[in-house]
Formats: structure tokens, sequence, C-alpha cells
């Protein structure tokens, strides 16, 4: 273990202290100023490229429950598949919204900005705990913002934003929750340790609440934090810390009875609908997927295999360099910190790699892993020998200009294609999907990430199951039925997919029944004897062929194509 010549708190001479300023103010500023920069030179649709697909369910959700008091995505049925505070957010963004008469586009700009100052306070706070704790900020945390995982995934940036970057955790997700409660909890962990008082216990059970119904699968980070902190106590057999770690148990499990109680009562389900929906993959299917991500050379495979596998391995090595921590009675507080964190990393990188689907896994999933990971580079870097270099205000004007050019360079381009879709369905393809529908809206088995619900404010019932009811998860986990049937039974009569799978047209006006089953038997698991009951017809195409949206009835009842009109 590193030594630090600098205790926690130790005094600094005035241009040290100036200097660490500087780099605070100008890490969270690298952070925040330039996704604002591009913002308002580009304007609103900005923001399109930073979200991710799937921010546009908390929107329609939190939109639905605005408008009905209930969490739900068709407009009829209760749902659970999403992650509670953050939905709640959401909610309130709306509610504050509609009457002020604000639409989607403000609501989008608005979410945005709220992404952007969570990531930001989150690095604060983490920027905070390293100065407190060593008394001095490295040169080499201006780097924070871009990181390891930034310049890892650049490559992989054509579709939606900067992954793995702290700039793509402005995303319209909960990872700016994540962050900040990740950057509280290093925050007092740095000061009290595991708390020295039953109400400092209290406190920070508090903190780790908020972590876990930030981002459920925030539970790693937690039973890491009671694992390394009990564990110790154990071996030193501190019966003082055991029981002060148990205080800091009652807020966890009191939020967490909470949870329950409000999924039992909504959807009568325990777990979230979307845990149900990913949940069952066996290692089995975990081989094919690699098998056919090493044989097929599929980008959608690369990075999601890299964002796991990256802080995976570092997170190894930091429980090797951190090895004695374990054991010491009065260990250096960031390495307690780095402990709990490289835990959390490795147990989270192992779950997802051989328990959660691997195309169902976002970049918005890790955004502890990717800052941990940098931030523990950051520090073993900071050594006595390399400070002559690395200290100065001449380092740190070249770390500055470097973090700026690569965002400039790396992130900054033309617009890319799956966002400016997203822009084309919320603004001039809503107005013709209006036009053709007039004033009954149909009601849609949609397989997309949510556009087309926020985009229209329709019944839409999510084909992909992370935002369906308990009866429709039922359907979904059952590989002998698809939900076609049941939506055509609660009256969704109308089916579309991702607008990206129709960029080279399969679907035209001239299309059969039996060829539009056949090619969503193939994409969408539509069994043989399911396609054989139902007929389907092209019901809207865009002009350029990328959207569709099909009609669907009972075999018997052949589906009529075209126009309904007004």
């Amino acid at each position: 273990m590193i030594r630090r010549r600098d205790g926690p708190g130790a005094p600094q001479p005035g241009n040290d202290a100036v200097r660490h300023r500087f780099i605070m103010t100008g890490t969270v500023l690298l952070c925040a100023l330039p996704p604002l920069a591009e913002l308002v030179a580009r304007g609103w649709t900005v923001a399109l490229r930073y979200f991710a697909g799937d921010a546009y369910l908390y929107l329609t959700v939190g939109r639905n429950l605005a408008a009905t008091g209930r969490f739900t995505m068709d407009q009829v049925h209760a749902t659970s598949g999403f992650h509670p505070l953050w939905q709640l957010v959401m909610g309130l963004l709306h509610l504050v919204a509609n009457p002020l008469g604000l639409g989607k586009p403000a609501v989008i700009v608005l979410d945005f900005l709220l992404c952007l100052a969570l990531v930001a306070a989150g690095l604060g706070l983490v920027l905070l705990a390293h100065r407190r704790a060593e008394g001095r900020l490295p040169v080499l945390v201006l780097l924070l913002p871009v990181g390891v995982m930034g310049l890892v995934l650049a490559d992989y940036d054509s579709a939606f934003g900067p992954r793995g970057a702290l700039w793509g955790y402005v995303n319209g997700m909960e990872s700016g929750l994540t962050l900040l409660g990740y950057g509280l909890l290093a925050a007092v962990m740095v000061r009290t340790g595991a708390g020295s008082t039953r109400r400092g216990a209290l406190g920070i059970g508090l903190v780790l609440a908020f972590l876990l119904v930030a981002r459920l699968d925030n539970a790693f980070l937690v039973a890491a934090y009671a694992g390394v902190l009990g564990l110790r106590a154990l071996l030193r057999r501190d019966t003082p810390a055991i029981r002060l770690l148990a205080w800091q148990g009652v807020p966890v499990v009191l939020v967490l009875l909470l949870y329950f109680a409000g999924n039992l009562a909504t959807t009568g389900l325990l777990m979230p609908v979307s845990f149900l929906a990913k949940s069952g993959v066996s290692l089995a299917d975990k081989a094919a997927e690699v098998r056919r991500a090493l044989d097929e050379n599929v980008l959608m495979f690369q990075w999601r295999y890299l964002q796991l596998v990256v802080p995976l391995a570092g997170a190894l090595v930091a429980l090797v360099l951190l090895r004695r921590t374990w054991r010491e009675k009065q260990p250096r507080p960031l390495n307690l910190v780095f402990l709990v964190t490289a835990v959390a990393t490795v147990a989270t990188g192992l779950y997802h790699l051989l328990h959660v689907p691997t195309l169902a896994q976002g970049h918005w999933y890790f955004p502890v892993p990717a800052l941990f990971l940098t931030w523990f580079l950051v520090d073993r870097l900071d050594h006595r020998r390399l400070r002559p270099v690395l200290d100065g205000w001449p380092a740190a004007a070249a770390v500055t200009v470097l973090t700026g050019w690569i965002f400039v360079t790396v992130y900054v381009g033309s617009a890319a294609w799956g966002p400016g879709i997203y822009e084309r369905l919320l603004t001039s393809e809503a107005d013709s999907l209006r036009a053709h529908y007039g004033d009954t809206p149909p009601r849609i088995l949609s397989y997309e990430d949510g556009i087309l619900a926020y985009a229209t404010g329709w019944p839409v019932m999510t084909g992909r199951g992370y935002l369906l009811d308990r009866e429709a998860v039922a359907v979904f986990r059952d590989d002998e039925r698809s939900l076609f049937k049941l939506a055509l039974d609660r009256g969704f009569d109308r089916v579309t997919v991702s607008p990206f799978h129709n960029k080279r047209p399969r679907f035209t006006q001239r299309s059969r029944s039996r060829q539009l089953a056949s090619v969503l038997s193939a994409r969408l698991r539509l069994s043989a004897t399911e396609a054989r009951g139902i007929g389907f017809a092209v019901d809207y195409i865009s002009a350029d062929g990328q959207f569709v949206i099909l009609k669907m009835a009972p075999a018997r009842r052949r589906a009529q194509g075209g126009p309904r009109g007004k």
C-alpha cells in the first residue's frame, strides 16, 4: 500500500490550496459545461443523442403518473418495471410541466439539465471526499469526466452519445442519482468511517437506502459496504462497530419493506416486473451469446462485454492492492472506500456477465464501476515520485485542455442516425400519425424503446417486457407463448417494432399477412401456431418506409390494410 506524506486534512501552502480549488472546480466544470455548451449551440435535440432509449419509458410512465396517479405504461394496467426514485422524479417533472403548458422539447431539456446537475454533483462529492481524506487533489482527477471507460468505448459512440464517460451518464436515466448517492457515501465514509454514534449510523443508513431506491442493482454496493465493514469488525472483534452497522441497516430494511409493499399493492408482485422479464437466463444461454458475439463480431455485443470486463478486471487488481485494508485497525479512509467499491464492482460484473441477457444491458447500468476505475487509477498514480511532474500549474492546464479536446474531437460530431429517427417521431412523424388515425388513438403492442408512446400519448403495451403487468409478464416469460394473443384480447390490435428494424424496409404496403407473420416470428418470438391464428396487414408506413405499424386481427377476420382516416 502506498503511504502518503500528506495526512488527512494536512495544511497546504497558499498556492497549493488555490490550485486544489482550481482542480476541484475545473473537474466539475469539465463535466458540466461541454454538454451544456453543446445543448446551447445545437438546440434541444442534442439531448436525444445523450438519452438512452429507455429514457422514454421513464418519461411515458412519468407522464401517465402525473395524469392518472398510477404507475402504468399502457394507461390501463399497473407496472413496477422501473427504479422507483427516478420514476417518481419523472412523475414530479410532469406534474410541474403540465400546468405550465411545457411541451415535450421543454420537458426533455429539463430532464437533461437535471441529469447533468446530478452527475456533476456526484462527481463534486467524490472530489470533496478525496480532498478531505488526503488534504489535496491530484491533477489527474481532471481526467475523470472522460475516464478510462470513456476512452475504451469511444469507438462505439455512433448511436447514442458518449458511452463510458461521465458525460454519457447524462442519459435521462437513473445514473445521475446513483452517482450522487455514491458521492454521498464516499463523503460520509471519509468523514465518519462506519459512524461513531447511533445518529451518525442512521444517517449513513439513509444514504445506503437512497442508493438502493436510486437503482435497485445498487444492492450490490450496499451489500459490499455491509460485508466489508462487517467482516473487518469481526476480524478485529469490534462489537461496537457491529452494533453501529446494525443501526445503519435499519433505514435500508424499512425502505425495502416499503418498496415491496408498494409492489404488492400495485402489481401483486414482490419483485419488479423488469427483473422477472430479464431473469431465468442459464449459463448455457450465456455461453451461446458469447459464441454468437465471437462468430458474428456484433458491435452491440462488443461494447457491452467491454463495459463489464474492463471494470471487473480493474476491480480484481484493486482487491489485490488493497488486501491489507481488511485487517488494518485504522486504514487510509480512501482505501476503505475503494475496497467497498471494488467488491461491489466484482459482484455487479459477475452477476450481469453470468445471469443477465447481454443485449438487455445498457451503458447506464454501470456509472459507479466506470468512475471507480479511473478514480482508483488516478489515486495510485499520485505518488511522491510523480508529483514534481504532475502537481504544477502547467500540468493542470495541460490536462484541462486534453479533457476538453477529447470531448470536442471524440464526442461531438454529426447527429447520429438513431436520435435523428427519435427527433422525427417526436415532431413530424407524430403529426402524421395523428392525422392518419384521427380522433380515435390506436392501442399498440410496441417492440421499441418507448418513443412511440411518449411522442403520441397513445396507449402502448411494451413488447420488450420491462413495463408489463403481472399477467403479461407471465406470458412474456413463457417460451411457448408470445404477447400477441394477449394484446389482441385486451384490444391492442396494432403492432410495431423499433424503427431501426425497418432501416432496410422489410415491410411495404404490398406485404402479405403470411410474409409479415414470418418476419415477426423471426424477430419477436411469434410462434407458428399463434401466427396461423392471426392475420396481419400494413396499417401505416412512413414516407421513407422506416417506421411501420401493422394491424392484426384473428385470422377468421382478416386484417384490412390501408389508412383509416378521420
